[in-house]
């Protein structure tokens, strides 16, 4: 599939089915709790090691929490496709992480920017206030919470928007910046839908956290990892098979021509 088809089913308009991705999502989950909530135990250990390490242990571990939640990603397709798992399909894209370790580069940097003019803002409003040595007061405090939230907007705003760029470079065989583009145009199309999908999902993974004293983030994070992979098939699936189904039968007719149909597996 070119850029360009590409781009054309990201650019259309979609359906955001909710309660559909939430009920798939949980069959999904159900399919392999073991292999999820185990992955997850294990991310928790590697995460507090790796943060004992200073400064650099946070950003360590947020590029090998990346690479676990896209092999949770692959064994949410293998599921789907009526594949056999192991336990090893978790770490399955640690065996070639070039080029998915610079699209995790590009979106940290991204985001990181975007947080610069708000935390430029702490700095030069409260340095004097939090770094003299004294406890700072609670109308101080209370102070700096509209910086938080500058900080968070642009952050939550391209998350959401590169939030499909995993799936699509996996499964799509695109170069890491295509895959942001796609995934940003097909969030920027459907947003309010896509808005509405993702609040829901995270009203819902901080709340039945909470109410089980953080029990429930060993369900909740690969239940919206799996809730999530369901939207990104429920919209580009069904256009990508389309499109390789033309191949596929244009190769029936043609068959002095290699399309390379059979070599992609999407």
């Amino acid at each position: 599939m070119t850029k360009e088809e590409l781009f054309a089913i990201a650019e259309s308009k979609h359906e955001i089915r909710l309660s559909y991705y939430l009920d798939e999502g949980f069959k999904i989950f159900k399919k392999n709790v073991g292999g999820f909530v185990g992955i997850v135990f294990i991310n928790l250990l590697i995460s507090y090691t790796l943060g004992l390490i200073p400064f650099v242990g946070q950003i360590i571990a947020y590029f090998v929490g990346s690479f676990i939640s896209a092999g949770m990603i692959v064994v949410c397709k293998k599921i789907r496709s009526g594949e056999e798992t192991q336990f090893g399909d978790f770490f399955e894209v640690f065996k070639n992480p070039g080029q998915f370790l610079l699209l995790l580069l590009v979106q940290f940097l991204m985001m990181a920017m975007a947080a610069i003019p708000a935390i430029a803002i702490f700095f030069v409003k409260y340095y004097d206030i939090f770094f003299n040595g004294e406890r700072p007061s609670a109308e101080a405090v209370l102070a700096i919470i509209p910086i938080l939230f500058l900080v968070l907007i642009p952050i939550l705003f391209l998350g959401m928007c590169y939030v499909f760029s995993v799936h699509i470079f996996l499964f799509v065989n695109q170069d890491f910046w295509t895959a942001m583009e796609a995934s940003r145009k097909v969030v920027m199309r459907n947003w309010w839908g896509m808005l509405s999908f993702l609040i829901v999902m995270v009203l819902l993974f901080i709340i039945l956290t909470l109410i089980t004293c953080f029990l429930g983030y060993f369900v909740m994070l690969p239940f919206t990892v799996c809730a999530i992979y369901m939207a990104f098939e429920d919209i580009f699936k069904p256009s990508i098979n389309a499109f390789e189904s033309k191949i596929e039968a244009f190769g029936t007719f043609q068959k002095d021509l290699n399309t390379e149909a059979d070599e992609k597996n999407i």
